[in-house]
């Protein structure tokens, strides 16, 4: 007698890492949603230790001249190292990176970077196809693991990180290699604010999945720009940075009652009537709640004052260049973590005005 299912298993991998301490690690969770039982077993890792989204280099697809060929191509042996963001802190407060140059540990890593999950869809009325069900909780999963942790990476391919230089030879005049191969890899080292996923991250994120409890968007477009800037991509890094601020000032000022309708609507047009950024974290938030962004921390009003005019310019087709005075500054590669170690602060600073009184004459 066949044996009658009571639902099905979804594996998913992922190119991106999802680093879980292995000295705390995760345990399987099991919890209801509607109508269905849903069995998330914490992240694993299937690929060689050595393992990055792009193809293994093969030689006899790499193009070379006639008169190289004609010679003899020598056997080339290529090597693929990964470089791996660590959580680890020197005294000075920087971070380190790990190369890992084997399909295989030499020592297991406490953080492993994990990029396969499983989930089982349990129901009582099963159907041949649980996959959008799976798929929403994946989804789901993945994005507030990223939150719980801030490992910006997540649902990132880390192609953007590790790059796009593979390896680097010596050669003649023709292009025939007279040298064995350097290995080439790239990295990005981790910011101070993300954590591995441990046992107490992942039960709270499980916790917050069955309550259903709304996730923070200013924080996921703060994540995103962060995984921009580690890709060099300068405006996606301005728009999403300016967006997370925006998000986060509208979520401050719609706890105030006075700018909210019977029904529970946010009424931005009471809170501030310019969409200028600068004059809502300056006079706009001096009135309401007693406090400004430029009086209390003016190095981090400078710099989120900057990605506002920059991001006007983006937003146009125009270079991620602002004018302060009469001088023309840019936000690149060389200083973006200096503007994003500002909207972190910010971002703290904002969320602050949630717990102070507001002013009575709105």
């Amino acid at each position: 007698m066949a044996v009658k299912p009571k639902g099905s298993t979804h594996i998913y991998s992922f190119p991106f890492w999802i680093f879980v301490d292995q000295e705390c690690a995760p345990k399987t969770r099991t919890y209801r949603a509607s109508k269905f039982k849903i069995r998330i077993y914490p992240p694993f890792r299937m690929a060689a230790a050595n393992f990055t989204t792009l193809p293994p280099i093969e030689q006899t697809a790499i193009p070379f001249l006639a008169s190289a060929r004609k010679r003899g191509i020598p056997k080339l042996d290529f090597i693929s190292p990964v470089i791996y963001p660590t959580f680890d802190r020197f005294p000075d407060g920087k971070t380190s990176l790990q190369a890992v140059w084997d399909s295989t540990w030499d020592r297991p890593p406490r953080y492993m970077p994990m990029d396969s999950l499983r989930l089982d869809i349990l129901t009582d009325r099963y159907r041949d196809t649980l996959d959008e069900v799976a798929l929403n909780t994946k989804n789901d999963i993945i994005q507030r693991l990223r939150l719980a942790s801030s490992q910006w990476w997540i649902g990132h391919s880390v192609s953007g990180m590790i790059g796009e230089h593979r390896a680097a030879f010596p050669i003649t005049a023709d292009g025939s290699p007279v040298e064995q191969p350097w290995g080439r890899a790239s990295g990005s080292t981790t910011r101070g604010l993300e954590r591995p996923i441990d046992d107490a991250i992942w039960n709270s994120v499980i916790d917050d999945m069955r309550a259903g409890l709304e996730k923070d968007l200013a924080e996921s477009l703060y994540l995103d720009s962060l995984s921009y800037s580690a890709r060099r991509d300068i405006k996606m890094f301005i728009m999403s940075a300016a967006m997370a601020l925006e998000v986060a000032r509208d979520a401050a000022f719609s706890r105030v009652p006075a700018f909210v309708s019977q029904d529970g609507t946010f009424k931005r047009g009471s809170a501030y009537s310019s969409d200028d950024l600068r004059k809502q974290l300056d006079n706009r938030t001096k009135r309401v709640f007693g406090r400004s962004l430029k009086t209390d921390i003016p190095t981090v009003f400078e710099k989120i004052e900057g990605i506002w005019l920059a991001r006007n310019n983006v937003a146009h087709g125009k270079l991620p260049d602002f004018r302060r005075g009469q001088q023309v500054e840019s936000i690149t590669t060389n200083n973006v973590r200096e503007f994003a170690d500002a909207v972190y602060q910010a971002l703290t600073w904002i969320r602050g005005l949630h717990s102070l009184q507001t002013s009575e004459k709105l």
